[in-house]
């Protein structure tokens, strides 16, 4: 965990699971946002949880590294860092229906509200409540097991490694800025 300016500490935090409780929580609630509730409820239907197997470091945590922030965002309270990855699935949520234990995936990092505007109109990469894991508040994925949403795991071909699963949302970035380009 990043826990100030150029301060990274080895931790050990106990396994989550997958699993309805009063004070349900995870780390993409929407904690501002009204959908929170709505967020936690289709987590534990439609959520799994993940073996991490390999995660990329990208330019957002080498950043929070040695400077201990993103402008104006700083640092203030330890934060997993990583968010560009792979992993096994451990567990399902009741209605996951595409997913199977043991299935490998790459991970489309954002977390979406499903409740504004451009949500329901299919753009949720534009939803102005995205939470991404790495960047504050949400920790990141250097860490043994996550959760994530189940409709932003995709599985990865038995001839694709998982270095490369945790490549491909880079490669998608690339892809739409140069198709933008032209």
């Amino acid at each position: 965990m990043l826990h100030a300016k150029q301060d990274l500490q080895m931790e050990t935090e106990p396994i989550a699971k997958i699993e309805p409780k009063g004070n349900f929580e995870f780390s993409f609630l929407f904690k501002n946002h009204a959908t929170s509730l709505i967020s936690a409820y289709i987590f534990v239907l439609l959520g799994v949880l993940l073996a991490m197997d390999c995660v990329r470091i990208c330019g957002t945590d080498v950043h929070f590294w040695p400077e201990g922030k993103i402008d104006p965002d700083v640092v203030k309270d330890p934060l997993v860092l990583g968010h560009e990855e792979s992993g096994v699935v451990c567990e399902i949520g009741k209605d996951v229906k595409d997913l199977k234990v043991g299935g490998r995936v790459a991970i489309e990092p954002g977390t979406y509200c499903r409740n504004c505007q451009l949500c329901r109109q299919g753009r949720y990469n534009l939803c102005p409540f995205m939470k991404f894991p790495s960047y504050l508040p949400a920790d990141g994925l250097l860490q043994l097991y996550f959760k994530q949403n189940s409709d932003t795991c995709y599985k990865l071909s038995d001839h694709l490694t998982m270095e490369v699963g945790a490549l491909c949302e880079t490669l998608t970035m690339g892809v739409a800025g140069a198709r933008r380009a032209n």
